[in-house]
């Protein structure tokens, strides 16, 4: 029975933002001075949520499936019932299994929702609008509770799974990547069924940290943004009654800096610089030419926040001084060089007026250029962050729980929790940020996992000839696409130092596709494999578990394979006392060769390229790293701009 309703659990999950917050003040909180890390806290909220359980019924299930066709109704509307596109779109998402099952008292077909749910974070570009979305998350409730409603015995299924978890924690998860395993996919049932809230929100209280730290300096954003600002432009203005025209030509130099702020980024924009005109001015029948020197600073405030970023008003400060060149009556003719005299005393006598109000005209020109030049760089940095980042995350259904920027009189910092409803984030705060370095990371296990199992979850890798650049058949976002087409192993085609090329094929687990274990200078990582094919011969649900040490060289960095590739069934625990069958025995030998024979194409280190910024504006052409540490379930990074 615990297989059944496991197996009904949907691929992905979608963490609404900020709701596991409000789950744990709502719920979670009541229960936190009760909440030791201890199993025993566990076992107790697991017996309360058993003596509270309410077994969910058919009108639980017509609820959800109401959601779930309002939900779908929605979105056939926004694509246009019955359009070319709308007809694409369920031809993609497997709408006719859907449709089948929404109708009141239809049975539940969990293959079907699970199949059209996979599709919905699959990362096809579209897929981040809120009527797709909506459905996904309405759809996730509905497998959720028809994957309880469909059992004779609730209470039962449910203490069996709740027990599971209670013995798992016990046995640490965020040591044992098995252990979280089994808890995660617990947690992600109690989440869409709704169902054994205390208990989620005691394990997101103690494993909800962020998972993921950023850090830019003030330095580093500052050389990224530094150019310099040459502009040549009329000048037209209106100065005490005289009317001028003429040329202007800037110089600046646009710079950075980061402002304190808890709660957003903070960075301040300034201009800097100096306009030299010349102009020719007419008042009455005196023409004026003159020569103007405006030094000139603008700055603007801009709020950095997951979504949106806010663009304060450019304040400008500008001082002008003019020479006059000549002073000419227009035509000559009759009085004119008493005309000239008395128009030379009066533009003397003005002059420091004169200056003043061009001066303030050139504050206000100053700072509306800047509005709009830099109010556009901002719109056009929004939308590569949305295009880059947060687009698509939501395609995956994997947008972050909570993206908390913040910034110091030195830094620009981005807080982030990875982790979907039934996801385990960080247990505590991370390690020290590291003392040098221009841009920094700090990246905890559960981020890679939660990642791993949106992006490539169910995915086939497949690695055709020798040097041919292994393939995905699922979408991948860009800068996964760009490391990908790095990786391409360099070895002789032929000759006697020539290797037997044996094509490969891996099929990762749906669920959980890769598990990352970081301990004191080790990076541990396991790949669930739920077809490995290696020249023809196909293995079936094998883990193949791997470590890995940083190792720093004279060319760079580099994550260097510790010991051979060790192989398991998946689901096996050699701590549980079992033992392997004599064909899982004779599979595990076969596949241990392949991996760690001499014949071998599996890699057995991995170089950490320069990131190359081909786009930047700034003086920073490339980011290198200089430090590289596993900590405690941490990877530490540093990186200096160049």
């Amino acid at each position: 029975m615990e297989s059944t309703v496991m197996d009904a659990l949907p691929r992905l999950s979608r963490f609404r933002r900020h709701l596991a917050l409000a789950v744990t003040v709502a719920v979670g909180l009541p229960f936190a001075a009760a909440l030791p890390c201890a199993a025993a806290d566990y076992a107790a909220l697991a017996a309360e949520t058993i003596e509270a359980y309410e077994p969910l019924t058919q009108d639980d299930l017509e609820a959800a499936r109401s959601q779930v066709s309002e939900a779908a109704a929605k979105l056939e509307r926004r694509l246009g019932k019955g359009s070319q596109l709308a007809e694409g779109w369920k031809a993609y998402l497997g709408w006719e299994g859907l449709e089948a099952q929404l109708t009141e008292g239809a049975s539940p077909d969990l293959t079907a929702a699970r199949q059209t749910l996979a599709k919905l974070g699959s990362g096809v570009d579209g897929l981040e609008r809120r009527e797709f979305q909506d459905l996904a998350d309405a759809l996730n409730a509905y497998i959720g509770v028809a994957s309880l409603v469909g059992v004779s015995d609730q209470k039962a299924v449910l203490q069996t799974q709740l027990d599971a978890v209670v013995k798992e924690i016990a046995r640490d998860p965020q040591a044992d990547a098995r252990a979280s395993f089994e808890v995660e996919r617990r947690l992600e049932l109690f989440a869409s069924a709704g169902v054994a809230q205390p208990l989620l929100a005691a394990v997101r209280q103690e494993n909800g940290e962020p998972n993921m730290l950023l850090r830019f300096s003030e330095s580093l954003l500052s050389r990224a943004v530094s150019r310099p600002v040459n502009r040549v432009a009329p000048v037209t203005d209106v100065i005490l009654g005289t009317r001028i025209r003429g040329t202007g030509v800037t110089s600046g130099e646009l710079s950075v800096d980061t402002l304190k702020a808890d709660d957003h980024g903070r960075l301040r924009f300034s201009l800097s610089g100096v306009t030299q005109s010349q102009t020719v001015g007419h008042n009455g029948p005196v023409t004026i030419r003159s020569l103007g020197n405006t030094n000139f600073t603008a700055s603007k405030v801009v709020q950095l926040r997951d979504r949106s970023f806010r663009v304060g008003v450019a304040d400008a400060d500008a001082t002008t001084r003019s020479t006059t060149q000549s002073v000419q009556k227009t035509g000559g003719g009759f009085g004119a060089r008493l005309i000239e005299k008395i128009a030379r005393q009066k533009v003397a006598e003005k002059k420091s007026l004169s200056d003043a109000i061009a001066g303030q005209h050139a504050e206000a020109r100053i700072a509306a250029q800047f509005d709009d030049d830099l109010t556009e760089e901002i719109r056009s940095a929004r939308r590569r962050y949305d295009d880059g980042l947060s687009k698509p995350m939501r395609r995956r259904r994997a947008e972050p729980s909570e993206v908390r920027h913040s910034s110091t009189d030195d830094a620009l910092m981005l807080s982030i929790v990875q982790a979907g409803e039934g996801q385990l984030a960080a247990p505590g705060e991370a390690p020290a940020d590291p003392a040098e370095g221009d841009f920094t990371a700090r990246l905890h296990q559960t981020a890679i996992n939660n990642l791993a199992g949106a992006y490539v979850g169910g995915a086939t890798i497949t690695k055709a000839s020798r040097n041919a650049r292994p393939e995905f058949d699922v979408e991948m976002p860009e800068w996964l696409r760009r490391e990908k087409e790095d990786v391409v192993e360099d070895m002789p085609e032929e000759g006697p130092e020539a290797k037997p090329f044996k094509p490969w094929a891996i099929t990762l687990r749906s669920y959980r596709p890769i598990s990352a274990v970081v301990r004191d200078g080790s990076i541990g990582a396991t790949i669930h494999a739920a077809r490995l094919s290696v020249g023809g011969e196909n293995y079936d649900g094998w883990d193949l578990k791997m470590s890995f040490s940083p190792e720093q060289t004279p060319d760079g960095w580099r994550l260097v394979r510790q010991g051979e590739v060790e192989v398991m069934p998946t689901g096996f625990d050699p701590e549980s006392g079992a033992t392997l069958t004599s064909r899982q025995v004779a599979l595990r030998s076969n596949l241990s060769k392949e991996l760690n024979g001499p014949d071998s194409t599996l890699p057995s280190e991995f170089s950490i390229d320069t990131i190359e910024l081909s786009d930047s504006k700034g003086s920073i052409d490339r980011m290198v790293m200089q430090e590289l540490q596993a900590v405690d379930g941490w990877i530490v990074a540093a990186w200096r701009g160049e």
